[in-house]
C-alpha cells in the first residue's frame, strides 16, 4: 500500500523530470529514430543506395589498387556507382591516373619535353591546355635559365630560347631579356669608361 501511494506522489514529479528531458532530446532522439526507421524499412531505397554506394566504392577501391588511378578497370568500376555521381567520379580518377603518368614524364624528360607533351592528352580535355601552358612555360624558363648562364641576358641564343615559351609570354620574355641586356651593356660600358669622366 505505502509504496503504492509513494509512487502515486512521485508520480507528477516523474513526469516532469521525463518532460523536460524528452524536450531536450527529443529533436535529436526524433532524428535518430527517422534515420534509424529509414534504414531498417529500407524506406524510399535509401538503405539500398547507401549500401549500392558503399559496395561500389570498395569495388573501386579495389580496382585502383590493382590496376591504379585512370585504367580501364577503374574505368569500368565508376559504373557501379549512382548515374549522377560518373561524371565527377570519372574526371577526378581520370586527373588523378594522368598526374601520376606525367610526374614521371617530368622526372624521367623533364619539363616541357615531347614524352611530358604526350601525357599531357591523358588529362581531361578541359585541363589540358592548361596544364599543357603550364608545362611549357616550366620547360621554356628553364632553357632560358641554362641560356642565360651560356650567354648572357639579350644574346641571340636566349633570344631563340625565347620561341620556346608560349606564344602569350613570348613578346614579354623578349622585353624582360632585352631590357636586361642593354642595362649589363650600359653597366659594363659605363665602368669601362669611367662613369662622368
Amino acid at each position: 500500500g505505502m509504496l503504492v501511494t509513494w509512487m502515486a506522489a512521485a508520480m507528477p514529479v516523474i513526469g516532469a523530470v521525463g518532460a523536460a528531458l524528452g524536450l531536450l532530446v527529443s529533436p535529436i532522439a526524433l532524428v535518430a529514430a527517422a534515420i534509424g526507421a529509414l534504414l531498417y524499412f529500407d524506406v524510399g531505397g535509401v538503405r539500398t543506395a547507401i549500401s549500392g554506394v558503399a559496395s561500389a566504392f570498395n569495388e573501386y577501391r579495389l580496382s585502383v589498387l590493382d590496376a591504379g588511378f585512370g585504367s580501364t578497370e577503374t574505368q569500368e568500376t565508376i559504373s557501379l556507382f549512382p548515374s549522377f555521381l560518373q561524371p565527377t567520379l570519372r574526371f577526378v580518377d581520370q586527373t588523378i591516373g594522368a598526374f601520376r603518368e606525367y610526374r614521371l614524364s617530368v622526372l624521367d624528360a623533364g619539363f616541357g619535353s615531347t614524352e611530358t607533351q604526350e601525357v599531357i592528352s591523358l588529362f581531361p580535355e578541359s585541363l589540358q591546355s592548361i596544364v599543357g601552358a603550364v608545362d611549357q612555360t616550366i620547360g621554356a624558363f628553364r632553357e632560358y635559365r641554362l641560356s642565360v648562364l651560356d650567354a648572357g641576358f639579350g644574346s641571340t641564343e636566349t633570344q631563340e630560347v625565347i620561341s620556346l615559351f608560349p606564344e602569350s609570354l613570348q613578346s614579354t620574355a623578349r622585353f624582360i631579356d632585352q631590357t636586361i641586356g642593354a642595362f649589363r651593356e650600359y653597366r659594363l660600358s659605363v665602368l669601362d669608361a669611367g662613369y662622368g669622366s
